[in-house]
């Protein structure tokens, strides 16, 4: 519980750097992984624009949903070049953005929540043309051993039901 940290020096001679954030949100279940996955899919865009494109901090700027061994979590990513600015600097801006995202959350009309929700229920039930994708996917169910091979029909009936407030209350948390 709480915040750790670990900050590695290069080997050579290098400003390339990466602040990589990861924010544990516990034991998944189908309904938690469509929250975190949408909390995501929703932020990615508003953080790129932010961090990269407004406060210039740095070169790749990326938000993903991560599961390890049923736990859930969500990465934020900035790679910067270390003599332009410091890790510190570029986690107070992480952090900076997270409290003011959260603002703008609460402001999103229902529309514009509702149009989100249905374009990403849209992305979990387009059919996969790849069967290398496919395969993959089906396997991952297999080597986590949850066997639930329908998972994006699933998830795209939670989706459906996602609140506002429930997705402003998951993300306070």
């Amino acid at each position: 519980l709480g915040v750790n940290y670990i900050k590695a020096n290069s080997l050579r001679h290098d400003h390339n750097s990466i602040v990589k954030n990861y924010y544990q949100i516990g034991r998944g279940s189908i309904r938690i992984e469509c929250l975190t996955e949408f909390l995501v899919s929703i932020l990615t865009e508003p953080l790129f624009d932010i961090l990269r494109t407004h406060e210039q901090l740095g070169y790749g700027i990326s938000c993903s949903a991560r599961k390890n061994s049923g736990v859930l979590g969500i990465t934020i990513t900035v790679e910067y070049q270390e003599n332009k600015n410091s890790a510190d600097f570029i986690d107070m801006k992480i952090d900076e953005f997270l409290v003011q995202y959260h603002i703008v959350l609460k402001s999103i009309n229902d529309k514009d929540f509702d149009a989100a929700k249905i374009c990403f229920m849209s992305s979990k039930l387009t059919d996969q043309t790849d069967l290398e994708h496919e395969v993959s996917r089906n396997f991952e169910e297999i080597r986590n051993g949850e066997y639930i091979f329908n998972r994006n029909e699933l998830e795209a009936m939670e989706i459906e039901s996602i609140t506002k407030e429930e997705i402003l209350e998951f993300y306070k948390r």
